[in-house]
């Protein structure tokens, strides 16, 4: 059997006690079902050893020899009225006379003792004396009865005309005695506090009127202290820290006194005013303070609240956070995360102009740097943690250029910037039609997936003329919607169509079902032509498809795949074809 000890031991926190341990547990009690032995019971034997047997005690109620010496000292009966024996009832004088303690006055007391015949007869004697002082003329009130009866009915009637507060009325009716002393508690108290009003004068005199005009002048004085020297940050953790001070604090007569947090914004203001407070000064109570603090200077408490960035125009960085209380603060941390370029505007140029350009993203700060490979990045305006101007001059080079920021962490966009001699145009949802599949076209310049490997369409109706000179340039960009490789074998590709018909005339893509290892095509005549094995893995692929005097030339990655000698020049669109990329950044460039 397992003790208590050994018990609390095995199934203490963390432990895992064993099947033994266990069953030596259960096996260490009873179960209410079992019988216990008596002898597991602890003291029983003792308490039945105290107890008699039954048989003994039934003999002994019969047994006539029981308790003899206890009969023996009671009275025998065949001794009433003998000598030596006990006075029997019946003979009164001698009970009286020999036996009884009878006394025989009436200042003698005594609860053992009988009061005689002749007392009896005196206390008659006083008796009469005081019914005869009590006898009265009027026939209604000549018993004692008759008079308590009466001193009650006078008393009903006194408890019903008397009123014992201040608030109950009635002409007939009387104030008792107490109220009489109220009133005149509350008169005293009126002539104590009072307002004597000299004659000819007002109700305040010359001078009072004097001392309450130079209350016009009162001041505010504003003091400042760190939140820390407050036990508590409410009106208790002031009073405590005021009634503290030392030295004291004076306050004029015309004098307001504020304390405020430098740190947290807390204001609160003494109500109180002409008089010292600190230390061996009468101290001040919560009554004698009120928090002024202005709207949204308090803490705000938010539930569930995440960690969320937003410097402004602040120039230390700052995250917003919630304190252990869930007060919403704002936070310094040492390094802000890297800048994010979300979007540059605009993201394409003319070579050797200067002009301005705005760009919008997260974690700027005022200090951080802006550089645009080939391009003279000239000034920089901080606007907020999410927007920056910059004046650029632009180089005399045309291509895609990188953009690095820098805040205090670099971070570089790639090809983020176009610089291009020429017209640049973009589709917008409005200019896309043939519709199929599930294309989504929201964003400027962008095809998207909206269901995983489902092939969709979409027409750019924006016309290229015959014989125009241009630049198709587009990126192909693995869909957020597939977790690791495409579903089966699919072509991915920005054609230019034939107005006429909507055949292929030049295009390019990727075809494949490893996002690790496709095939990058080229398109001619509503065919592919060509394909190159895309190892790298590395994505955006970024295409060009450029029309310069009738040929054509066909860019991965700024790398010439394919050049096709003149074709026939006829008019054009622009169609997107996917199943399981995105095609974005597009961008038609008309050259000269």
């Amino acid at each position: 059997m397992a003790t208590l000890a050994q018990i609390y031991d095995w199934f203490m926190t963390s432990k895992k006690p064993t099947q033994a341990q266990f069953w030596a547990t259960w096996s260490s009690f009873y179960n209410k079902n079992e019988p216990i032995p008596q002898s597991s019971i602890s003291g029983l034997t003792e308490v039945l050893n105290a107890k008699t047997e039954n048989d003994q005690f039934n003999a002994h109620k019969t047994d006539t020899s029981a308790h003899a010496d206890l009969f023996n000292a009671k009275e025998d009966k065949s001794q009433k009225g003998v000598a030596g024996g006990y006075a029997p009832l019946n003979d009164y004088i001698k009970l009286a006379s020999q036996y009884l303690d009878i006394v025989d006055d009436l200042t003698t007391g005594g609860s053992s003792s009988l009061a005689s015949a002749e007392t009896v007869k005196t206390l008659k004697t006083q008796i009469t004396a005081i019914n005869t002082l009590l006898t009265s003329n009027d026939i209604n009130l000549d018993t004692v009865q008759e008079l308590v009866d009466a001193i009650k009915t006078v008393q009903t009637s006194i408890s019903t005309i008397l009123v014992n507060d201040l608030t109950t009325g009635g002409t007939t009716k009387a104030l008792t005695a107490e109220m009489g002393k109220s009133l005149k508690a509350l008169y005293d108290s009126l002539s104590t506090n009072k307002v004597d009003k000299a004659a000819g004068e007002r109700l305040i005199n010359a001078a009072e009127i004097t001392k309450l005009s130079s209350l016009t002048n009162i001041i505010t004085t504003v003091k400042s202290i760190l939140s820390t020297a407050l036990s508590s940050q409410d009106v208790a953790g002031f009073v405590t820290y005021l009634n503290a001070l030392t030295p004291v604090l004076v306050v004029g007569a015309n004098e307001i006194v504020e304390y405020k947090t430098t740190d947290t914004g807390r204001v609160f203001k003494l109500l109180l005013r002409g008089r010292s407070f600190g230390v061996g000064q009468a101290a001040i109570v919560a009554a004698d303070v009120i928090e002024s603090t202005e709207f949204l200077s308090k803490d705000i408490k938010l539930s569930n609240y995440p960690s969320t960035r937003n410097d402004g125009q602040i120039l230390t960085n700052k995250v917003l956070g919630t304190d252990v209380n869930g007060n919403l603060k704002m936070y310094t941390i040492a390094t802000a995360p890297a800048p994010y370029l979300n979007e540059l505007i605009p993201d394409s140029y003319l070579p050797s102009t200067t002009g301005n350009f705005i760009l919008k993203g997260a974690f700027f700060t005022p200090a951080m740097t802006v550089v645009i490979n080939g391009q003279t990045v000239n000034y920089t305006t901080f606007i907020n943690d999410n927007e920056v101007h910059a004046n650029v001059t632009t180089g005399a080079a045309e291509g895609r250029f990188n953009v690095t920021l820098n805040n205090g962490l670099s971070a570089t966009f790639n090809n983020a910037l176009l610089i291009v001699l020429g017209t640049v145009y973009k589709p917008i949802l409005t200019d896309w039609t043939n519709l199929t599949g599930s294309l989504n076209v929201d964003t400027i310049g962008e095809a998207h997936l909206k269901v995983a490997n489902n092939l969709s369409t979409g027409k750019w109706q924006k016309l290229i003329p015959a014989a125009q000179n241009f630049k198709m340039l587009f990126y192909i960009d693995k869909s957020p919607l597939i977790a690791s490789s495409p579903v089966g074998s699919f072509d991915n590709r920005l054609c230019l169509i034939k107005v006429s018909d909507s055949s292929i005339v030049y295009g390019a893509g990727v075809y494949g079902s490893n996002y690790g290892n496709p095939n990058f095509l080229t398109y001619l005549n509503n065919a592919y032509v060509d394909f190159t094995n895309y190892t790298s893995g590395i994505y955006p692929i970024q295409c060009e498809i450029r029309r310069v005097s009738g040929e054509v030339f066909v860019y991965l990655n700024g790398v010439l795949q394919r050049q096709f000698v003149t074709q026939a020049q006829v008019d054009m669109y622009i169609q997107v074809r996917i199943t399981s990329f995105d095609i974005t950044n597009i961008k038609y460039v008309e050259t000269t």
